[in-house]
């Protein structure tokens, strides 16, 4: 079956379909073929999926590509719905456990805020000859831009988007929370604005239990000291978070406000004219480490 040939959205995007192996020499395909004119892989990935377009730029020492696909679901009413998939290129087994931790996480978590996978959204394809396989997650496409593209087109926020995005960001963190999971890499780039002003949390490829030990994964400026120690702390997340905020509030990255003496007290609020030494406040109050749980953070902004 050519779904090319049948589906006028894919004639909307010129026919690129992009092969799904990593070591393909020519990826891209524009014509009508069911399968990869270059390498001969099959286009339909999982006999559902086409991949339409990669979401950065394809690095062949990268351990993930991203891509926007087309969900071809057997049921008529979601046939054609735009998707994203993570697709793991790498076969070490210390990043295929951690993937696969991302998934379950990603399949238990029910909130508006956080993308959605079906069930059969976790699954692995083979990965050229030796039995080898490639792994991927299919999740829901958030629409909107994250709040590092929204401060490098929109400049700085306002107060009031500040305490709006605050509120709903808490309200993630502290479902997540609640169930024991730490997300550990938040940061503007993980901060989705949808175009109806909601606030969605993604990339849980760094997720951990409470008190457990997790792989350390280091976002300058965002990362707090006690997570590169190895501990797993909600309290990560929210000195992580008052760090992303100093961003959107000054547009510069939070190290550059670093104090010499002790690197965790930021010297920013001169940079941050338009909110109130009431906000700054509670912004500096998110990034003392000491606070450990989602309810001392709320009454933190009451």
């Amino acid at each position: 079956m050519n779904l090319t040939a049948m589906n006028p959205l894919i004639s909307a995007l010129e026919n690129i379909l992009y092969c799904p192996n990593s070591k393909c020499k020519h990826r891209p395909n524009y014509d009508c073929d069911d399968n990869c004119q270059t390498c001969g892989t099959p286009l339909l990935v999982n006999e559902r999926y086409q991949l339409i377009r990669p979401l950065r730029e394809l690095q062949i020492f990268d351990n993930y590509e991203i891509f926007e696909v087309i969900d071809w679901n057997s049921d008529p009413k979601d046939a054609g719905k735009t998707k994203i998939i993570k697709i793991l290129k790498s076969q070490l087994p210390d990043l295929i456990q951690q993937f696969k931790a991302e998934a379950r996480t990603m399949m238990w978590l029910q909130h508006d805020g956080i993308p959605q996978v079906e069930p059969e959204g976790f699954f692995s394809i083979p990965a050229g000859k030796g039995g080898k396989r490639s792994y991927c997650l299919v999740m829901e496409k958030v629409e909107g831009k994250n709040l590092e593209q929204f401060v490098q087109q929109n400049g700085t926020i306002s107060e009031h988007q500040a305490l709006n995005w605050l509120g709903q960001i808490f309200d993630i963190l502290g479902y997540i929370h609640q169930l024991g999971i730490v997300h550990q890499d938040i940061k503007p780039a993980n901060l989705m604005l949808k175009p109806n002003g909601e606030i969605t949390l993604i990339d849980f490829g760094a997720t951990g239990r409470v008190n457990s030990t997790a792989i350390t994964v280091l976002s300058l400026g965002y990362t707090s000291q006690k997570q590169l120690q190895g501990s797993v702390l909600t309290s990560s997340d929210f000195f992580a978070l008052g760090r992303t905020f100093v961003y959107l509030l000054t547009g510069k990255n939070p190290d550059s406000f670093s104090n010499q003496v002790n690197t965790d007290k930021l010297v920013w609020r001169f940079n941050a004219p338009q909110i109130s030494q009431y906000l700054a406040n509670k912004i500096d109050s998110l990034m003392e480490t000491a606070t450990e749980n989602c309810t001392e953070m709320v009454s933190v902004l009451n």
